[in-house]
């Protein structure tokens, strides 16, 4: 199955990037943009993911440890103080 993609290893003393760029394309194939390119701010791609993904999860616990305590807090005995409106209206529920 071909892929139309290929990797290449090469020992920087004896060869540069642009030198291996251009025997590559006087081959006839042309040369992709490197994945590992910085961005306007001099990230790369993969620590820009990342970073976005870590923040993500950081943001996702900060609402799923408040909604733990309320789901899990009856199992403890640990209760939230109620208004006394809702204690009228569902009086079995609240004591």
């Amino acid at each position: 199955m071909a892929t139309e993609e290929a990797s290449v290893k090469y020992k920087e003393n004896e060869l540069t990037q642009k030198d291996l760029i251009r025997k590559i394309e006087e081959t006839g194939y042309t040369v992709a943009a490197d994945k590992e390119d910085t961005n306007n701010t001099g990230e790369k791609e993969d620590e820009r993911k990342m970073r976005k993904a870590r923040n993500w999860v950081i943001f996702s616990f900060a609402f799923t440890i408040p909604a733990w305590g309320l789901m899990f807090g009856n199992l403890v005995n640990v209760r939230l103080p109620v208004s006394s409106g809702l204690k009228s209206t569902y009086p079995g529920i609240y004591r």
